[in-house]
């Protein structure tokens, strides 16, 4: 219960930030519509983020690896953005996509969901399916996936959840989009 109210705080609170109107009817709906998603997603958060580890938001060390993280994935989605855009009008379109499958070492079901979320961020990849510790990757090129074959990704996301890193490079299967149909 104690996650659901955070979490409509904190969401009221987002609303509120990005928000510049503020009349009644606005208010009301920001309100009916925090407490919604509230109750509706709470049950998720419960499940995932187990009882004797506080949630992220709850640890200001936590909140700060986070950021720092944040702004690491910002650079990452802009440098993509551009790698994306380069080969799209590049006369030949240099792409192969591929499908690529490996093992993450994260445990914590959280950490494994924001490594599935930043993968489908950054442009050129994105996470297919993520059964247990294993991820089917989608990737426009190989040197998409370059963080996740050196595992730069993981080791970011390990930090924040204070988990051990991953050792050396990621044992990555690839295999051909058009081997799929």
């Amino acid at each position: 219960m104690r996650t659901r109210v955070e979490l409509f705080l904190l969401l009221l609170l987002f609303w509120l930030v990005l928000s510049d109107h503020r009349t009644g009817l606005q208010l009301t709906m920001a309100v009916l519509s925090a407490a919604g998603v509230a109750w509706l997603t709470g049950g998720f958060f419960e499940r995932v983020v187990p009882a004797s580890r506080p949630p992220v938001w709850r640890s200001p060390t936590r909140v700060g690896r986070f950021a720092r993280y944040g702004v690491w994935l910002l650079w990452r989605v802009l440098e993509s953005s551009i790698d994306v855009a380069w080969v799209v009008l590049h006369p030949r379109m240099p792409i192969e996509p591929s499908f690529l499958r490996f093992r993450t070492s994260l445990r914590p079901p959280l950490a494994r969901t924001t490594l599935a979320n930043s993968i489908s961020l950054v442009p050129g990849t994105l996470t297919v399916r993520l059964d247990g510790d294993e991820l089917l990757v989608h990737a426009l090129w190989p040197a998409a996936a370059e963080d996740l074959a050196t595992g730069a990704m993981q080791r970011r996301i390990a930090v924040i959840f204070s988990e051990p890193p991953p050792q050396g490079p990621v044992s990555l299967e690839w295999e051909s989009a058009g081997s799929r149909r």
